[in-house]
């Protein structure tokens, strides 16, 4: 098959898809995952609680269902969308927090370190100024 050829129908075919991308409402967002898998896992989800007493149609009992289906990953908030934060456990913010405390004492000690090696640098040129210009005064003499 001729290159220009074969170049042409690659660009046919992309305009196609450019003009086919334009005429979409509604935009894929699931992923990997197709909307005809979403819809069944969506089926699944709601045959389950309808199964379960109407008494116990709770939350917790919603929340059980929904990761029986659809799966549970730790540090992972499945089903809001890829920014979300899921909330630490307090345990791991307490270690994280004496983390951070001890990071910041670490870093003003070397603040406080240099800034005391910065007075004597200064301190020391100021001298050496003092004794140039005493030199120059003598040669000058």
């Amino acid at each position: 098959m001729d290159v220009t050829i074969s170049l042409f129908i690659l660009q046919k075919r992309s305009n196609q898809n450019k003009a086919n991308r334009k005429k979409q409402r509604v935009n894929h967002t699931a992923g990997r995952k197709s909307f005809l898998w979403l819809m069944q896992e969506m089926n699944t989800m709601c045959e389950k609680l309808d199964m379960i007493q109407s008494e116990e149609h709770t939350d917790e009992a919603a929340n059980i269902i929904f990761k029986d289906v659809l799966g549970h990953r730790s540090g992972y908030t499945r089903g809001l969308g890829g920014s979300v934060i899921p909330e630490t456990r307090p345990s791991a913010m307490s270690a994280q927090f004496k983390h951070l405390a001890q990071e910041n004492e670490k870093h003003k000690h070397e603040a406080l370190m240099y800034k005391t090696e910065l007075d004597e640098l200064k301190r020391d040129v100021r001298q050496l100024l003092v004794w140039q210009m005493s030199y120059d005064q003598r040669m000058n003499d």
